[in-house]
């Protein structure tokens, strides 16, 4: 049964679209007609950080590179919402139809458009495009990950993720010594307030569940779990 307009169910899909064995050719496109395999498009991801930013700029620039190269854009995907927000529902539907197989390229205005979270997580997402076979072009930084130049940039950034990640764990041990040097506390810290960690220790010895304890005292869930686990760590240390 369709799913109604405006709802996404499983993997995205093109209007149409039939899955069709490996190797099958992509048949005509058109009113009424039906893909007869993987139909490879060409997309373009948007993306602005704010509700008072304008995506005009990226769509523009889009449009002309890809007319130029005689691949003109088919799919917009466009949202607006912050690189380094884990939930990408737009990006999540490019992931998608990569997955199916019916991208072929994927354009972008810079690669920051994919993500905000480091080297690392763009390594990350444009490999998985390029593991279902679409290429990833970006229009300001004058250059497309396909082929041997392609290679050459996937690895680069490779090595700065690595170095990313070198430098967060170098930062951290720092952060911990002087922490400790300090005498101070090191870590995140506790959930809720002394009150609050004393109600939901009495609710769970009363023999409520963590979640009925956690609401008792006025917590989240997942406050209430890392009550828990610190009293338990607690408790094995002075074991």
């Amino acid at each position: 049964m369709p799913s109604k307009p405006g709802t996404r169910r499983g993997p995205w899909r093109a209007p149409g679209y039939v899955r069709a064995p490996r190797g099958a050719e992509a048949g005509p496109t058109g009113p009424g007609k039906r893909y007869k395999g993987p139909v490879r498009r060409t997309a373009a991801y948007l993306r602005v950080s704010s509700r008072g930013q304008d995506e005009a700029l990226q769509r523009e620039s889009i449009t002309r590179a890809a007319a130029a190269r005689g691949q003109p854009v088919e799919l917009w995907f466009s949202e607006k919402r912050s690189g380094k927000a884990s939930l990408r529902p737009e990006l999540d539907a490019v992931r998608d139809l990569a997955r199916a197989g019916g991208l072929d390229r994927l354009w972008v205005f810079k690669l920051n458009r994919l993500t905000r979270r480091g080297a690392t997580d763009l390594l990350a997402v444009v490999h998985e495009l390029r593991a279902y076979g679409c290429e990833v072009a970006s229009v300001a930084d004058h250059f497309s990950l396909h082929g041997p130049m392609g290679d050459v940039v996937i690895a680069v950034i490779g090595a700065i993720a690595e170095w990313e990640l070198e430098n967060q764990r170098d930062l951290r041990e720092a952060a911990r010594a002087a922490a400790e040097a300090r005498g101070a506390k090191w870590g995140r810290p506790p959930a809720g307030s002394a009150d609050q960690r004393a109600q939901l220790r009495q609710a769970l010895e009363q023999g409520l569940t963590l979640r009925k304890a956690a609401k008792h005292a006025g917590l989240s869930y997942g406050s209430a779990q890392r009550i828990v686990a610190a009293d338990r760590q607690s408790t094995r240390s002075v074991e």
